[in-house]
């Protein structure tokens, strides 16, 4: 079986483990976007430009399976700016605790790229770039980009490093050298610009998003009404997926429409060109499968479990064309209840929960109910 999820950062990679009963043989692809624009992440693209790479760095870490390899990739420095500065200088010079039992080979390969970076980082010194919760993950694939000038390659190269199995497969559904925000339209007319601050404000002066409270969940005032891309000067644009990102939607048996941030983690992977009409044209998937949080956070606010889908429905909608809600969503999987109803009618199979909470091993056995695990 061919699984496809769509999803966005850390929500998901609790889940990793419910995708598949299979897990030898079943291949898993991850497609998320690229623009979150908050956390370190934020300082790579001040400084070195390029897209969001902190929740494909947080996906291929989850999926190595050496524990040396993966607390050095997942590593972050510490909080205060200097001790922070101080740290990353000992892991680019080979000085640090971390380097202790990975093989002496591979500590020259990822070195290399974190030399590189070092570099580019240097010659940027007037931008001041601030290393405190700097990932060393994010670090190496952009100074992986940086060298090979394709994102895309630096993450095959760490895949081949952690020797991730070739089953699991993480993509960015946009391979750009570019940064790629989002802006959200309000149905008050008001427009919020940056997944960021969409999502998770700053609790930064003067702008940064490097430091985010994913509890500051104050209202947004009005609903969401449409997500968009922009450009640095703000204006909507399109922008178009990856081949490999369309034929792994075409070619799938199951997609999953995980948990997480639905405006800022699903959609912007759904607006993608030609992601929408990989999802509503392909005859190869049977189940389209929609994990529905159990709470409303600040970006869904006042949403029940029909307007979720409605989203998702909008998002890959074409004006040339009729989507039946069932074409982007066959099942759902949630412990609520409010919407539902509306959404049987119209063919949707819904299989509750008993935990509030989704897990892999709930998710797992809604599944393996649904018939879609068998």
């Amino acid at each position: 079986m061919h699984i496809v999820v769509v999803s966005g950062g850390t929500a998901t990679n609790s889940l990793l483990q419910g995708f598949s009963k299979d897990g030898k043989n079943d291949k898993v692809t991850y497609i998320l976007p690229v623009s979150d624009n908050g956390g370190s992440s934020s300082e790579i693209m001040r400084v070195l430009g390029g897209c969001a790479i902190g929740d494909i760095r947080s996906r291929l870490v989850r999926l190595i399976e050496d524990e040396e390899l993966r607390n050095l990739f997942g590593h972050r420095l510490g909080c205060e700016p200097e001790s922070a500065k101080c740290e990353w200088n000992e892991i680019v010079d080979g000085t640090h605790d971390i380097w202790c039992h990975i093989d002496r080979d591979l500590i020259t390969v990822i070195r290399t790229f974190l030399l590189y970076v070092d570099t580019e980082i240097r010659k940027r010194n007037e931008m001041d770039f601030r290393f405190e919760v700097a990932s060393v993950g994010n670090l190496f694939l952009t100074g992986a980009r940086l060298f090979f000038g394709d994102f895309d390659a630096g993450m095959a190269l760490m895949r081949k490093l952690c020797n991730i199995p070739d089953q699991f497969q993480v993509y960015g559904v946009l391979n750009t050298n570019f940064t790629h925000n989002i802006a959200a339209v309000l149905e008050d007319g008001n427009i919020i610009r940056g997944r960021s601050e969409i999502s998770h404000p700053s609790l930064d002066i003067g702008g940064s998003q490097l430091h985010f409270d994913k509890m500051n969940d104050f209202s947004l005032g009005s609903k969401i009404k449409k997500i968009m891309y922009i450009s640095p000067y703000g204006e909507e644009i399109r922008v178009k997926a990856t081949e490999k990102c369309i034929d792994a939607v075409k070619s799938c048996d199951l997609l999953v429409y995980s948990i997480g941030s639905l405006y800022t983690s699903i959609v912007p992977v759904l607006l993608a060109d030609g992601i929408g009409r990989a999802i509503t044209t392909t005859n190869s998937t049977k189940y389209k499968v929609l994990l529905v949080n159990s709470e409303n956070d600040r970006e869904t606010e006042g949403m029940d479990v029909w307007d979720y889908v409605d989203a998702l429905v909008r998002a890959v909608g074409d004006d040339s064309t009729t989507i039946k809600v069932t074409d982007v969503v066959t099942h759902i999987i949630t412990a609520r209840t409010d919407g539902v109803e509306k959404l049987e009618k119209v063919g949707v199979k819904v299989y509750s929960v008993t935990e509030k909470r989704l897990t892999a091993a709930n998710v797992q056995e809604a599944l393996d109910r649904a018939g879609v695990l068998q």
